[in-house]
């Protein structure tokens, strides 16, 4: 029986298993480069678990960016809507301290 698991090169995994597999697939592929393949021999997993995990990483990576896009375009919304409530707040200032130095100037 012990024989069996040292060769094992396929699943079903369990989930302690499947996180320590695909943190280390990160590692390898994103960190160090390695092709599926590559790591598919070094961790003597099968290609297609590989490729299955590097799609896993790819998207969460993905959403984690659409994430932080989202979260940076809202921010920038409300930041261009606090410049205009400046901007329209400057200019009615503007308007009354004109509106003063005409009536001032004014006999």
């Amino acid at each position: 029986m012990a024989l069996a698991e040292t060769i094992k090169k396929g699943g079903p995994y369990s989930k302690k298993e499947q996180e320590d597999r695909r943190q280390e697939v990160f590692k390898l592929h994103f960190e160090k480069r390695y092709s599926a393949l590559k790591i598919s021999e070094m961790l003597n997993v099968n290609r297609n678990t590989i490729n299955e995990d590097i799609r896993y990483w790819y998207s969460e990576l993905a959403q984690e960016l659409n994430h932080d896009v989202v979260t940076w375009a809202i921010e920038q919304f409300h930041s261009l809507e606090s410049q205009k409530n400046r901007l329209v707040e400057q200019q009615t200032l503007e308007k009354i301290i004109l509106g003063l130095k005409t009536t001032q100037q004014t006999p």
